[in-house]
């Protein structure tokens, strides 16, 4: 019986170059969850969604019925509110800027 000798290799350099912009990534993103403008985000979607709690409270009891309609509508508001404030706070931890997402970043060039 003979023996089959194969020798297999691999180009791994672009591997590397992607593992090392992940790590770059990686860092950035840490480093922009630190900033004082992510505290910032962080801190206005916390209050929204305080303030959101509260209205959901009052809607539960028992008042007029204009008082809510109107508290409805503020409900709805807050809850538009704390979305785009999320999307903030994601583009920045993403790309370090808060009116920018990554798919906008991609083709900003174009």
């Amino acid at each position: 019986m003979e023996k089959l000798e194969i020798e297999i290799t691999a180009d791994t350099s672009k591997f590397k170059k992607n593992l090392n912009s992940a790590k770059d990534d990686i860092a950035g993103f840490k480093e922009r969850a630190k900033s004082d403008t992510a505290i910032e985000l962080s801190v206005k979607i916390a209050k929204l969604k305080a303030d959101l709690q509260n209205v959901r409270k009052l809607m539960k009891e028992d008042i007029p019925r204009s008082v809510q309609i109107e508290l409805s509508a503020k409900s709805e508001l807050l809850k538009r509110d704390v979305t785009q404030a999320g999307r903030e706070l994601t583009n920045f931890l993403r790309t370090g800027q808060k009116d920018v997402s990554v798919l906008g970043n991609m083709f900003s060039g174009i």
